[in-house]
């Protein structure tokens, strides 16, 4: 209900709708901002009578007493709660406060509960404005409009009977010209005091006196100390004389350790020698044929005392060279040559490279089972033109993919001063297998190197020269690699791409005869078959290169029974099986990869001093 000259409240009918949120602002920043110094227990006073009606059945009822205090506070502080006119500065606007209402009807039937001779609050005074606005901050939209059908009529009939009610107080507004609370809406703003706003001060279920004021504390104040206030008496203390070996000691002993560490880089950068080498020979295969003076096709069908399954040929379609680089390529065997009576005479023909029969003629029986290589493949080494003692070696190479397929990059000995294989040793620079990876025993992502040596074939302690090297996220078969071989009379040792990643190091320190302890074993030799050599022997003569791909074997390098291994390396038709399974291992070799070993470079460097290369050597980085 509105009274006639009163602002339009937020739910009028009529009006500008700018004056009634002007207005409604205004009364609500006043609120907010709590009353005056001398309205300060009236509010109070309102604030007890609220709780009071909240707590009624756990306390008993004592009429007028909040009210008496509230005055005798009040009067106790020399204050004045019932002053004729007040007027409360916001922000530089004085606000008039009506006088006292006179009891009206509505006060006149509330006379009998509660008491009218006091002072409304400031929430009270203003009720008629903020209270829309209190209702829509704290979700409580009710008001009390006075209509049976109302909430707040509602809780009123709810409360039992004899319980006094709130103080009632008459509703005054605030009148000023519109354009003074257009004004006014416009420099005031919002604040809340330290208890909250308006609704949680008026709901709280604690009593006033139960609330302790915030005093401020003792805090730090700094100030400038003055040159003659510092305390320097520790500065004219005596220092004890000892206290300085607590910096001396452990300085004098950082000085030494880098002194000591410094000693040991110098002695180990002497200790390895800095060799000068000549150049014995480089291949970049940018020839159309192979150098015939430094090469030789092996061409041979013995198996090479592995058991291999290929024949070893001159022909173009196995070893080649197509766009610079060297191609060793195999390829499967005439079909006729395997399913009918045939020989391959290799004698006849006069291209054999080896001095037996069995390495010379394979013969096809179809009524024994025997039959002639099933694969053609290639084999060439250096021979004719390039052999080194002690020096380096480095091959650019891809290796080949392929099921059965055995690349190697290695040394031989030129002469075998010591006796046959192994009595004169052999350097595996890089040996692997066309398996992929997949394989149990490594397939094309790992190569090994190894050290054969022994005085006889049963006797070869290449195991205790060996170690193997993976490849990083890939397969030899991907991309070239350099495979590489450093050797001199102190040591030896196999890398990969870089000195720095060694595969294989040894260091010639104990004779190989102990080193094997062949002395204990019944052997055909009468003794140390190295006797007459240097501590490197049976490594200290003459070796040259050999690049080949091999096919298959039956010297356990493809171990039975893995990976569906097609034969058995002790059946007298390996050969014939290893043929009949073609349809399972051939498809493997037609990849991207493809079966060949491809070469980009060969480089064989001689250490000064051995095979006539003096004063021209020249370090080699």
């Amino acid at each position: 209900m509105r009274a006639e000259g009163d602002p339009p409240s937020a739910g009028g009918g009529s009006g500008s709708g700018s004056g009634n949120a002007s207005l409604r602002s205004t009364a609500s920043l006043i609120a907010a901002a709590g009353p005056p110094q001398q309205d300060h227990h009236l509010f109070h006073h309102h604030h007890l009578l609220h709780h009071h009606h909240h707590q009624e059945e756990e306390k008993d009822w004592e009429d007028g007493s909040s009210g008496h205090q509230s005055d005798a506070e009040s009067h106790a502080e020399g204050t004045e709660p019932f002053p004729e006119h007040e007027k409360a500065a916001v922000i530089g606007i004085a606000l008039p406060y009506p006088p006292p209402p006179e009891a009206t009807d509505n006060t006149a039937s509330n006379s009998d509960s509660a008491p009218t001779h006091r002072r409304p609050s400031w929430s009270r005074r203003f009720g008629r404005y903020w209270r829309g606005d209190l209702g829509s901050e704290t979700g409580d939209s009710r008001a009390d409009t006075g209509e049976p059908g109302s909430a707040a009529s509602q809780e009123k009939a709810a409360e039992p009977e004899g319980k006094p009610e709130s103080t009632v107080i008459a509703e005054e507004p605030i009148e000023l010209p519109s354009d003074d609370w257009r004004q006014l809406s416009k420099v005031i703003s919002v604040a809340r005091s330290a208890q909250g706003n308006v609704s949680e001060r008026r709901r709280s279920s604690h009593r006033v006196d139960e609330k302790k004021a915030i005093r401020p504390g003792v805090y730090f104040r700094s100030r400038r100390v003055r040159d003659g206030e510092r305390d320097t008496s520790w500065l004219q203390q005596n220092k004890d004389p000892r206290q300085k070996w607590l910096s001396i000691i452990p300085l004098a002993g950082l000085f030494l350790g880098f002194c000591v560490a410094g000693v040991y880089i110098y002695l180990g950068y002497r200790s390895v020698p800095v060799n000068s080498y000549c150049l014995v020979y480089e291949d970049d295969f940018s020839a159309p044929h192979l150098n015939k003076d430094v090469w030789l096709q092996e061409v041979q069908v013995g198996g090479f005392g592995n058991g291999q399954f290929d024949e070893t040929t001159a022909d173009e379609e196995n070893v080649f060279i197509k766009d610079h680089m060297l191609h060793i390529q195999p390829t499967l065997q005439d079909e006729y040559l395997m399913t009918h009576n045939a020989t391959v005479n290799l004698l006849d023909r006069g291209t054999c490279t080896a001095n037996t029969w069995a390495d010379c003629v394979a013969v096809t029986n179809t009524t024994n089972g025997t039959v002639v290589n099933p694969v053609k493949s290639g084999r060439i080494n250096t021979s004719r033109g390039a052999n080194l003692r002690f020096g380096r070696v480095e091959v650019v190479a891809k290796l080949p993919q392929g099921d059965w397929l055995w690349p190697a990059i290695w040394l031989y000995p030129t002469n075998s001063e010591y006796g046959t294989w192994p009595a004169s040793g052999e350097i595996d620079i890089a040996e692997s297998r066309g398996n992929n990876w997949t394989y149990p025993l490594s397939g094309n992502d790992i190569i090994s190197s190894t050290l054969h040596w022994g005085p006889t074939t049963s006797s070869d302690a290449w195991w205790r020269t060996y170690h193997k090297q993976k490849a990083l996220h890939s397969t030899f078969s991907e991309r070239f690699h350099t495979f590489g071989l450093e050797w001199n009379e102190k040591y030896l040792y196999t890398y990969l791409d870089s000195r720095l990643l060694q595969v294989l190091y040894h260091k010639f320190g104990t004779p190989f005869w102990e080193l094997g302890s062949f002395a204990g074993l019944s052997l055909s030799t009468a003794g140390n078959i190295w006797w007459n050599g240097t501590i490197a022997a049976p490594f200290d003569q003459d070796f040259f290169l050999i690049l080949d791909v091999a096919v298959g074997g039956t010297n356990n390098w493809f171990q039975d029974g893995l990976a569906g291994k097609p034969w058995a390396d002790q059946s007298q038709f390996a050969k014939k099986q290893f043929w009949e399974a073609r349809d399972q291992w051939y498809p493997t070799w037609q990849n991207p990869n493809g079966p060949a070993m491809q070469v980009k470079s060969v480089k064989m460097w001689q250490q000064k001093g051995y095979n006539g290369c003096g004063d021209n050597a020249r370090p080699v980085g």
